[in-house]
């Protein structure tokens, strides 16, 4: 048990006084015997530890361990990287670790920050499971579901060390630009001067399209895929 899981668990509503427990009596294991280690350790022992007392002595432990409580941000990051790290050491179920994850971006609200990437995951195996098709990985099936989620939590701790912005899947790469850009849906102007006249006095819809935000160049490549996203990470801060 780590003190990232432990973070992650407080961070997201989650009981984790057990944990905090478990913590501890891994530590007296390996040879801790801190007092504040031991009483929080022995805690264990009670058929149902006193959360008000966990607390307080974690608190303690804490201390004496020279440890404080990361901010929301840093603690639900280092958590996601830890269940990526053990998902790739093969530590924990990958189906049910990417719940775990998904469980990030569904409680936190950020529909457009990469722990979304785990929601389409979970959404896609649900439609799996109800004999459909995956609907955003297309390559994902119920016979490759471990593999692809091995391979997506290796991006993800790609992604989180290279500190990609909250709104990077928004992004594009935009090949007349040469950057990463934000883009915009909008009306695209006439192709000639009468073309224009009429979608003015609403003889004709105008054509819309997502253009660059940028120079307005319509030749963009959207970040869909780990190879596409992993490529634009190069492009950061230019």
């Amino acid at each position: 048990m780590t003190l990232d899981e432990i973070w992650g668990l407080k961070f997201l509503g989650k009981p984790y006084q057990d944990e905090c427990i478990l913590w501890a009596e891994e530590k007296v294991i390996a040879g801790c015997g801190e007092q504040n280690i031991l009483i929080l350790a022995s805690l264990g022992m009670d058929a149902s530890p006193d959360g008000t007392e966990v607390e307080y002595f974690f608190g303690q432990a804490l201390s004496e361990q020279g440890e404080s409580q990361p901010d929301r941000d840093a603690g639900l990051k280092n958590y996601s990287l830890c269940l990526c790290h053990q998902i790739v050491n093969q530590q924990r179920d990958p189906e049910s670790t990417a719940k775990l994850l998904a469980d990030i971006n569904r409680h936190e609200s950020y529909n457009t920050s990469i722990y979304s990437l785990w929601n389409l995951v979970v959404e896609d195996l649900t439609l799996l499971y109800c004999g459909h098709s995956a609907y955003e990985n297309s390559e994902l099936t119920l016979e490759n579901k471990d593999r692809f989620i091995d391979k997506l939590a290796r991006h993800f701790i790609v992604l989180q060390n290279n500190n990609v912005p909250s709104d990077f899947l928004l992004l594009s790469v935009c090949k007349s630009c040469h950057k990463l850009v934000r883009t915009q849906y909008r009306a695209l102007p006439g192709e000639n001067p009468l073309h224009e006249l009429l979608i003015k006095v609403g003889l004709k819809q105008p054509r819309h399209a997502t253009v660059c935000m940028s120079c307005g160049s319509l030749l963009l490549t959207h970040l869909y895929s780990n190879e596409q996203r992993e490529n634009a990470l190069g492009m950061l801060g230019k």
